[in-house]
């Protein structure tokens, strides 16, 4: 150092050795701490490094494990309804993925059943249709035909190609007016049902009568879109109900023609009867004995029974023309059984049958009503009984209730 004014130099000398060393000491402490430091860093960042790898590595594999399960639900699903399990899920996420996938599926099934039900249908109805003994016609509001079933083409002679396309007055036949179709088309286009029968020409030009169903069909804003035609081919019922109106016209002409012969053959019949009758009644008025005038008188009963027959079957022939006429007269009832029972007895006695009568006393004597009737109903319910009694007696009671 320097000593101004004094021109002189002040030179000291210190002894360096222990501090260098005392400094190169620290110096190698420092390097160590820095190493172990810089050691100690270095195993921290690597730790984390190999914790970061290992954290890194567990989640792809976990994230890939979720994504293999979509991915093999979705491959799946495109084959079957199948419900992914989201107990196996570890991301949250990924199961509310997993419930919304899982609601999707549920809904697809559903449709599917939906569909499939209604392809069942659709199946069931087209078949039904198809081989339906009746021939279905579908048509546009307009009246463009769009199907026609295969018995259509049976009864028409007109093929699908044929048909569809064009307006089913290719079958008309002319039988029908103009105003017959312009009401069916009034009634159908105002939204109703029309049914009827219709004489329809097949492709051949040959005839045939259907009984015709036609209905609009509408869709959900309440509009017509199609008409839906149900034909039932009635040329045999046709047939038949004109041969039995041919044959009852047959019957009723052999009925007329059976009624006035009757009616000839009864008065022609009842004339020499009536002269008969006439000549038993002379005879009945001359000198007779007794058993003579029995006989006679039986055989005048029986003459008259016989015209009360020939009365009959000329009533009959006034029945069938519904002219018939009930007689309104005063007779002795008393007697007319009498005259029955006279006449009966041949026949009972022929039989070797007993037969009675009995009248009880509150029956008058005289009545009224048609004597001719009565008189013929008895006769049939006493002729009757003896016919189909075979031994013993027949007997007639006549009383009031």
């Amino acid at each position: 150092v320097s000593i101004p004014g004094w021109g002189w130099t002040l030179a000291t000398g210190i002894y360096l050795n222990p501090v260098y060393a005392q400094v190169e000491q620290q110096r190698s402490l420092l390097k160590q701490r820095l190493f172990i430091e810089g050691l100690l860093n270095c195993s921290m960042w690597c730790l984390c490094l190999m914790g970061t790898w290992f954290f890194v590595v567990w989640a792809q594999r976990k994230f890939s494990q979720d994504v293999d399960a979509f991915v093999a639900f979705f491959q799946q699903a495109a084959h079957q309804d199948r419900h992914i399990d989201t107990q196996d899920l570890g991301i949250v996420e990924f199961k509310e993925l997993a419930g919304y996938a899982n609601e999707m599926v549920a809904t697809r099934s559903r449709t599917r059943r939906a569909l499939e039900t209604q392809r069942q249908k659709m199946i069931t109805l087209t078949r039904a249709i198809e081989q339906s003994p009746v021939s279905v016609v579908i048509t546009t509001p307009d009246g463009t035909i769009e199907y026609v079933n295969p018995y259509f083409e049976n009864i028409s002679g007109y093929s699908s190609e044929e048909a569809v396309g064009n307006n089913p007055r290719i079958l008309r036949s002319g039988h029908q007016s103009e105003s017959f179709y312009q009401q069916m088309w009034q009634r159908l286009t105002a939204g109703k049902q029309w049914t009827g029968e219709i004489t329809n020409q097949r492709k051949d030009g040959s005839l045939y009568w259907e009984r015709v169903h036609i209905s609009p069909v509408f869709d959900e804003t309440n509009t017509i879109v199609h008409f839906v035609g149900v034909k039932e081919d009635i040329t045999e019922h046709k047939i038949a109900l004109k041969q039995l109106n041919s044959a009852k016209q047959d019957a009723e002409a052999a009925s007329v023609a059976k009624s006035q012969f009757l009616a000839n053959m009864s008065h022609e019949i009842r004339t020499p009867m009536n002269g008969v009758i006439g000549m038993l009644d002379l005879i009945m008025d001359t000198g007779l004995n007794d058993e003579q005038h029995d006989f006679a008188r039986t055989a005048k009963v029986s003459a008259d029974a016989l015209l009360s027959i020939i009365n009959d079957i000329l009533d009959f022939s006034k029945i069938e023309a519904g002219k018939l006429e009930l007689e309104i007269l005063d007779f002795n009832f008393r007697d007319m059984m009498e005259d029955l029972m006279e006449v009966m007895s041949i026949h009972a006695l022929n039989k070797g049958i007993e037969l009675s009568c009995y009248i009880h006393p509150d029956v008058p004597s005289w009545v009224r009503g048609d004597p001719g009737r009565i008189r013929q109903i008895l006769i049939n319910l006493t002729g009757n009984a003896i016919k189909f009694t075979e031994q013993g007696a027949v007997e007639v009671r006549v009383n009031i209730e």
